[in-house]
C-alpha cells in the first residue's frame, strides 16, 4: 500500500517517534512581533481616541449645563433683589405705626 504524507512533516525513523509526532499539533506562524506590536498600538490608539471623544462630549455637556445654571442663578438673584426691596419698603410703614 502506498502512503502519502499530507502533513508535510518529515517521516519518522521509528514507530515511537511517529506516535509523539502525531500528538504534537503545530500552530503555524501567527505573525511577526512587529505586526503584533503595531496591532496593539493601533488598538490602544483607537481606545484612547474613543475615551477622549467621550470625555470631550461630557465636557461640552457640563459646560452647557453650567451656562443654563448661571442664567437661572442670575434670574433668581434678580427676583431675590426685588423681593428684598419690597421687604424694605414694607418695613418702615409697619414701624411707623408703632
Amino acid at each position: 500500500m502506498i502512503r502519502i504524507n499530507l502533513l508535510g512533516q518529515p517521516r519518522p525513523k521509528n514507530k515511537r517517534a511517529a506516535a509523539s509526532a502525531a500528538a504534537v499539533m503545530e500552530m503555524g506562524e501567527v505573525g511577526s512581533p512587529k505586526l503584533k506590536l503595531i496591532v496593539v498600538v493601533l488598538l490602544v490608539g483607537v481606545f484612547n481616541a474613543a475615551y477622549w471623544y467621550r470625555l470631550d462630549k461630557e465636557k461640552q455637556s457640563i459646560a452647557a449645563k453650567t451656562q443654563v445654571a448661571l442664567r437661572r442663578n442670575a434670574e433668581l438673584a434678580d427676583v431675590k433683589a426685588r423681593y428684598m426691596e419690597r421687604q424694605k419698603q414694607a418695613e418702615p410703614t409697619s414701624d411707623a405705626s408703632t
